[in-house]
């Protein structure tokens, strides 16, 4: 959140534009200074942004997204995983469970699941009875 003065400031500046759209920023931040407020050129743009002066470049934050998007793949992708989308997992490996070896590693992966859920209730249940 803002400031009052950061407020003040751009309250500043906006009421500046309304009476002249096409006064410089050198002028406003003199004016600006004179009173009492500190203006940076991002409160000037913001304001002309609101009282529609100027246009907002949607390109620029999708371009920085896409840059994003893409070097968590690159990161991802080196890691040797594959996303899948949100809140689906991982495929698994089809030489994962191929034979009879497969089969008996991953019934060891669930029952090893299931006695550290059973610990977790069991854990739960003695804090619960003790209150």
């Amino acid at each position: 959140m803002a400031n009052q003065k950061g407020k003040d400031a751009f309250a500043f500046v906006h009421s500046m534009l309304q009476k002249d759209p096409k006064v410089a920023y050198a002028d406003v931040a003199a004016k600006a200074k004179a009173k009492g407020h500190k203006i940076y050129p991002v409160v000037f743009g913001r304001a002309k942004l609101l009282l529609g002066l100027v246009k907002a470049n949607p390109a620029k934050k999708a371009k920085a997204a896409a840059k994003k998007a893409a070097k968590a793949a690159a990161k991802t992708a080196a890691a040797g995983v594959v996303r899948r989308g949100p809140g689906r997992p991982p495929k698994a490996k089809a030489s994962a469970l191929s034979g009879i070896d497969g089969i008996v590693q991953h019934i060891k992966g669930v029952e090893r699941e299931r006695d550290q859920l059973r610990a977790t209730i069991e854990k739960l249940q003695s804090v619960l009875s003790t209150n």
